[in-house]
């Protein structure tokens, strides 16, 4: 083997995968070799045949083919054995209809194993001539195979992956719309109560739907979170060579499971907007408790990590050292602080923000309140924005954020139900901080 071969081969395949992998890894070896044709190629056992995964004619890139492996030398190579014929390899196999019209003279092969052990596929270079060094050949191949056969799983494996996250997507995509098709009917109803001023029953009304629609569309995207976990583990595995099948089995079923508890919660969340314009009652019944302001409200940021994260948003907190008892109405409560952080993630930063996001949350106390301010520094509003911030269906992204609610309802959550107060402090470029106050022992 010339000195230096091996290191000018993996020289050459150095930020390198999949296709182009193959492609320049096949154009290497045929050039050390000096083949007239090089290629590697992948075996389908149940139909006998071979196709091409990367192919080299004459020192060229060529186009990939499948051929049959009867009565040709490559069936013996994917039998697991190696084959070497240096000269007279049409004699050896009359049969091989394609060996003779090439002109073939030379032939060399070597079987190509999976993690499993299995012959994948073969690496193969044939010579119009009689083959000068049949060992070099042999031992370059041998040097690469394992290479060779983890790339191709790792590609399959890929591709396995893409089918898989693209059927995911898709049965998500269907139940979404059907969920988009029974809101635009819950819009059109909310339109009627506004042009019949009532307003008043509307807040009741959304607010009910909002409380039952939260757990199915919680576990719906948590479900997700699962899946873009299982996604990423799965794909940082191939992207090292660490991928087992115990950890590409585990993943898929716990993809799985994550898609039917999908389906179920959006049909779920389905049912009850459909049942909306039913709903006629107050706010579902939320019983006055005793809480731990500050682990309270940890597990209730748990619960929004997800919301925040795929927004590459940090959350900061700040909580005193002693314990806050708050007597309230945990629900409430919970409901108003998601709808300002929802607000804050989906309209706080733009969406070619390169700076460092975050939204804070500080906890306050004295002799008769809580204080709990979030603030963002995002892009913040104008005096314009903030004098209708707490108008029903007031909204900045008319047709790709939310109806125009969130606001409105935590307004009168916080002012009716909770007995406290809000204020909003905002500019332009400075972000936005609110703070809510609310009296230690919420009134029965």
């Amino acid at each position: 083997m010339k000195k230096g071969t091996v290191r000018k081969i993996l020289s050459a395949l150095q930020s390198t995968s999949g296709k182009d992998f193959l492609n320049r890894l096949t154009l290497q070896l045929d050039q050390a070799i000096d083949a007239d044709y090089t290629f590697i190629s992948r075996i389908n056992i149940e139909n006998h045949s071979s196709t091409t995964l990367s192919l080299v004619s004459h020192g060229k890139i060529a186009d990939n083919f499948t051929y049959s492996l009867e009565h040709t030398p490559c069936a013996d190579v994917s039998d697991d054995s190696l084959c070497v014929y240096p000269e007279n390899i049409c004699a050896h196999y009359p049969k091989d209809q394609l060996l003779v019209d090439m002109k073939v003279e030379g032939y060399i092969g070597t079987p190509l194993h999976d993690s499993q052990g299995n012959v994948m596929g073969i690496v193969v270079a044939l010579y119009e001539t009689k083959i000068e060094d049949p060992e070099l050949v042999t031992s370059l191949f041998e040097l690469f195979t394992g290479r060779i056969s983890a790339e191709i799983e790792r590609m399959e494996h890929q591709d396995a992956l893409t089918k898989l996250n693209s059927e995911l997507e898709q049965k998500v995509s269907e139940r979404t719309l059907k969920l988009q098709e029974t809101l635009d009917q819950l819009k059109a109803s909310q339109n009627q109560l506004i042009e019949n001023e009532k307003l008043a029953a509307l807040g009741r009304l959304v607010a009910g739907v909002a409380h039952e629609v939260n757990t199915p569309l919680g576990v719906s995207l948590l479900a997700n979170s699962t899946i873009e976990s299982c996604y990423h583990e799965i794909k940082d595995a191939f992207s090292s060579g660490a991928l087992s099948k115990h950890v590409l089995e585990t993943n898929l079923e716990t993809i799985n499971e994550a898609q039917e508890t999908i389906g179920l919660n959006l049909s779920r969340a389905t049912e009850l907007i459909t049942n909306f314009k039913q709903l006629a009652s107050d706010f579902h019944i939320d019983e006055l408790e005793t809480i731990n302001l500050s682990e309270w409200i940890d597990a209730l940021l748990s619960s929004l990590q997800l919301l925040i994260n795929t927004s590459d948003i940090e959350l900061i907190k700040h909580y005193p050292e002693t314990n806050i008892e708050l007597i309230t109405y945990p629900f409430r409560l919970a409901q108003v602080i998601t709808n300002i952080i929802s607000n804050s993630v989906n309209h706080a930063f733009d969406q070619d923000a390169t700076h460092h996001k975050f939204i804070a949350i500080d906890v306050h106390t004295n002799d008769e309140e809580c204080i709990i301010s979030l603030q963002d520094n995002g892009q913040g509003m104008d005096q314009d924005v903030t004098s209708h911030i707490y108008d029903p269906f007031f909204t900045t992204k008319r047709g790709v954020g939310g109806m125009g609610l969130g606001m409105s309802i935590v307004k009168n959550l916080v002012s009716d139900s909770l007995k406290g107060s809000i204020d909003i402090d905002s500019k332009p470029g400075e972000g936005t901080r609110v703070n809510i106050h609310l009296p230690k022992k919420a009134a029965a």
